[in-house]
């Protein structure tokens, strides 16, 4: 039963690295086709940019798996607010941000072994599963 285990926790990582590389290279493939302008196109005041996503998917990102599992996940030196802020970076700023927020992601998530995924993580003092 305990090798059962082990295979469905080491798919489960393996697929759950697949499936995040794939948003990865969409949102890549899709950034590539923009120039800067693009980035900071809001269809109306109340919606948010494409740079605003990236500014707040990156914080998230970096804020959540920075000592995934020994802090929580959200981190005292997280601006959230200042994510939702038009900053004017360019594309390239943008684009190293995303890159810089996934590779930490990504190491991360290389980092988890079967025995972790039954810990318990912390999120704004809340445990999660």
């Amino acid at each position: 039963m305990k090798e059962i285990k082990n295979n469905v926790s080491s798919e489960y990582l393996r697929v759950s690295k697949v499936i995040f590389e794939r948003y990865k290279t969409i949102g890549d493939k899709t950034f590539e086709q923009l120039n800067d302008e693009d980035f900071n196109y809001r269809t109306d005041e109340d919606s948010n940019s494409i740079a605003i996503l990236i500014q707040h998917i990156s914080g998230n990102l970096i804020s959540r798996f920075t000592d995934f599992l020994t802090t929580d996940g959200e981190k005292p030196n997280r601006e959230r607010d200042l994510e939702f802020e038009e900053l004017d970076l360019s594309k390239n700023e943008l684009l190293k941000r995303w890159d810089k927020a996934w590779a930490l992601f990504f190491s991360t998530l290389n980092s988890i072994t079967e025995n972790d995924l039954t810990k318990i993580v912390t999120i704004r003092d809340e445990p999660h599963s």
